[in-house]
């Protein structure tokens, strides 16, 4: 079983890495969070892996932390959650955020992942209120969640900016990922749709 590997990054893009193990180049899925910590291109990296294996195929999976890997194998666990979409979530929300919005029941935090619907999103919380009790949360993280939830009767901020990456061509995963990280970047600080797209675009340079 393959639970760890450490080697040169040859490549990196779209959610794939390949690393060069020995002389070995072992290739594996990995969301943004990964991708992001790796080194770059030549550099030595290391990811905590989980191999997926199927009928038809054998899939590597990589994780910048020993957490993410845990957290993704619980997802396979949930009924109607793949490998695929497990990726998604880990992409699209931090950890501490996908544990709060379970803990708190914060439906349109998990809608703003790729694939999830209200329906999805109440089975998710249903499943693994249990399961993730015991996992940490990061203050700031929490606060995260509060500040950029949208109010009642006013435009989802994060909606708006997301379908706005769409339709400049980015993948929905890659939209969400970097309409995220602007958010974190602007913080408390009033902030526009365009003013977030701008931000979200800089995220991708």
């Amino acid at each position: 079983m393959i639970e760890y590997l450490r080697g040169k990054v040859l490549s990196k893009k779209d959610g794939h890495v390949l690393l060069d193990v020995n002389g070995v180049g072992y290739g594996l899925d990995v969301p943004g969070s990964a991708l992001d910590a790796l080194p770059e291109i030549g550099a030595e990296g290391a990811l905590h892996v989980s191999l997926v294996l199927r009928e038809d195929s054998l899939t590597l999976y990589g994780f910048a932390t020993p957490e993410e890997k845990k957290v993704f194998d619980i997802f396979l666990g949930i009924s109607g959650i793949g490998p695929r979409t497990a990726l998604d979530i880990l992409t699209t929300l931090s950890i501490s955020d996908f544990v709060m919005a379970v803990r708190t029941n914060n439906l349109n935090t998990l809608t703003r992942i790729p694939g999830i619907g209200k329906k999805k999103a109440e089975r998710m919380v249903m499943e693994l209120k249990d399961r993730i009790k015991d996992f940490p949360v990061v203050a700031d993280e929490h606060r995260h969640i509060v500040a950029h939830a949208p109010e009642p009767g006013k435009p989802d901020l994060f909606e708006d900016a997301l379908l706005a990456m769409q339709a400049l061509g980015y993948k929905p995963a890659d939209a969400s990922r970097s309409v995220t990280a602007a958010l974190r970047a602007a913080g408390d600080e009033p902030i526009t749709v365009e003013q977030l797209v701008k931000l979200a675009l800089q995220k991708n340079l």
